[in-house]
């Protein structure tokens, strides 16, 4: 690779799992007050998520191995 691996390409940016998505003004992104960043992950969006990119699979086949 002759740069860095980028982490927020438009692969990583798809999915929605936040509850409640920040808001974005002006190329800013704003976020919510709270514990934390704020942000209130959605954890039913996670497992959809998951399941569509075989992801479940893995988690499924490591918890049989413990």
């Amino acid at each position: 690779m002759v740069r860095p691996a980028a982490l927020n390409g438009p692969q990583f940016l798809t999915a929605d799992i936040l509850k409640k998505p920040l808001r974005i003004e002006k190329g800013n992104a704003y976020v919510p007050e709270g514990p934390g960043l704020g942000i209130d992950v959605d954890e039913d969006k996670v497992i959809e998520l998951m399941k569509r990119s075989s992801g479940d699979k893995l988690i499924r086949s490591v918890l049989m191995q413990n």
